[in-house]
């Protein structure tokens, strides 16, 4: 009868024991698991940023290239478009008109 009382309480220590073991295992695995896919997702947010920081040098370079052409645009505009008023002027004082 005492050999009950014994070997019962030890053989739940030891089964509660494996079992306690093999749940910290596999909390570990799942721990590794999460902070591999951490560390790949932190991989894939400093590439996208880096690729964002070269397309917002890129469109700094384009707004750059576009303010330059506006500049040229419109000074060939002036350029173009005082001699024919200077002719308007002519004719306009030619006719009369003025």
């Amino acid at each position: 009868m005492a050999f009950e009382y014994v070997i019962g309480p030890v053989i739940a220590f030891v089964l509660s024991a494996k079992f306690t073991i093999y749940l910290n295992k596999k909390s570990e695995n799942q721990i590794a698991g999460i902070r591999r896919s951490l560390t790949l997702r932190d991989a894939r947010i400093e590439k996208v940023e880096a690729e964002m920081n070269q397309e917002t040098d890129r469109l700094a370079k384009i707004e750059e290239s576009i303010e330059v052409i506006d500049k040229q645009t419109l000074a060939k505009m002036v350029s173009t478009m005082q001699p024919v008023a200077s002719a308007l002027k002519e004719i306009q004082s030619f006719v009369g008109l003025r």
